[in-house]
């Protein structure tokens, strides 16, 4: 993800408490759903769980 958004992990870090930067991560997992899997699976929630954080931000 970091090489794709051309961001670097401080950057990302310095922005994770703004909507717009947590909107941007959700829609980047959402759109792939083999990435929505894996990232579902390491947080232990179900996919369905971070398609609703993103409808609510």
């Amino acid at each position: 993800m970091l090489s794709l958004t051309g961001l670097d992990p401080q950057t990302l870090r310095e922005n994770l408490t703004h909507p717009a930067t947590l909107r941007a991560m959700l829609d980047f997992v959402l759109d792939h759903e083999p990435d929505l899997i894996a990232c579902a699976h390491h947080l232990a929630v179900k996919p369905e769980a971070i398609a609703a954080a993103r409808r609510n931000l």
